[in-house]
Formats: C-alpha cells, structure tokens, sequence
C-alpha cells in the first residue's frame, strides 16, 4: 500500500464527506516516461479509508494495479497527466469517522444537561413532572391484584399528565426527549468510542443519525 500525506475530505453540499474520487471514474492519462509517451486508462474500481487517508482500487487498462494507491497519487495523475475523463463514477460517502462520533455524543451530553437546567429553572415544572411520575406505583399495584379497569384508568391519567408536561416543556423551548438522560453504554463508558480509539458498537448502531447529525451542523456553519 502506498503511502500518501492525508488529503482534505470531500464535502458534499448534502453536509456529509466524500471521497474525493469516484468508483468508476474512468481517465485517459498521457504520461511522458523518460523519452517515451505512454498513454492509457485509469479507472478507480474501489475506495477505502483507514482513518486518516484515503486509499484507492485502480486499473490501468483493465489490469489492477498491484498495489493501492492514495488520494495524493491519484490527484497527481489525474491532475498532471489527465487529458480527458472518460467516465464520471460515482462518489461514495466515507465511513463513520471517529471524529463524528466524538462530536455527537459530547453534544448529546451537552444538550441533556441543557435541557435538565432550563426545566429545572421553570416554575411549573417540578409540580407538572410530579404529577407525571406518581401514577407508575399505583399503576403497578393495579395491574398485580388483576384491576384492570383501575389500571386502565390510572393509565389515560398518567398519559394526560406526561402530555401536559411535555407541552409545557415544548411551549418554553425545550424538546422533552433531551430530558431523557441518554443510554450509558457499558463498554465504552457512553463516550462513544473505546479507549483503543475504535468506533464503539454502540455508535455504530446510531451510524445514520450521527452522520445526519454531523452535516446538519457543517451545513450550518457554511452558512
């Protein structure tokens, strides 16, 4: 495998990274070696990311080349060497990056220690989140001595108290699912990542929200 100094990501005007070359990008180079002039094709077939760079499957002529090459070496021969894109490909986007996981989860924190202050600070919200958490034990009582009718019952109340609260939270701006302390993952500690840097199981699980949530925020900051 080649190795090649890390390239800027590719980001896409979606938010979310790239990589800077296609699969199926088909380019008719024209290179000068020594006195000679060959001239042949370069096709991308396949693309890998190794955390730092980006590394690439390629053809010349149809016949791969014996080792990968990286984005640097790609761009050189495409750049310098390159007279005419045969075939376009198509963009991948790049794996979970540990990066984006370390983000998400730290403003995951963030946001739930937010949301617990402003509620807390909020006159109603003690007596409303009381009133909430009171019918669980009756309930409970109910549903063991067979009162279905009383725990039916109790139940719609305990709804019309849960949605009174999360109206209340909602009319002052805070989003009731932030006061949900968020799920502590036992084998990374609920950082997201393992202390060998690898991308937790858990993590991994959330791959689509955490990218969703990493290029609403990069949108934001092109703004």
């Amino acid at each position: 495998m080649n190795s090649g100094q890390k390239m800027p990501l590719y980001q896409g005007d979606d938010g979310k990274l790239y990589f800077n070359f296609a699969v199926g990008l088909s380019v008719l180079i024209r290179e000068r070696i020594g006195k000679e002039i060959e001239e042949y094709t370069l096709t991308v077939t396949g693309c890998h990311y190794d955390g730092a760079t980006e590394y690439y499957d390629v053809e010349r002529d149809g016949l791969p080349l014996p080792s990968q090459q990286s984005a640097n070496r790609v761009k050189f021969l495409v750049s310098r060497y390159g007279v005419k894109t045969l075939a376009a490909g198509i963009r991948r986007e790049l794996p979970l990056l540990l990066e984006e996981v370390k983000a998400y989860y730290e403003s995951r924190e963030q946001w739930h220690a937010w949301a617990i202050r402003k509620a807390e600070s909020l006159p109603r919200y003690s007596t409303l989140s009381r009133a909430a958490s009171s019918y669980s034990q009756p309930i409970g009582i109910a549903l063991a001595y067979e009162r279905t009718e009383e725990a039916a019952r109790l139940q719609q109340e305990q709804y019309k108290a849960q949605r009174e609260l999360e109206q209340y939270l909602t009319e002052n701006g805070i989003q009731p699912y932030l006061l949900k302390e968020p799920p502590h993952c036992q084998s990374c500690g609920g950082k997201g990542y393992l202390p060998s840097g690898k991308i937790c199981r858990c993590a991994l699980a959330l791959t689509a929200k955490i990218k969703e949530y990493n290029a609403a925020k990069r949108r934001k900051e092109a703004q």
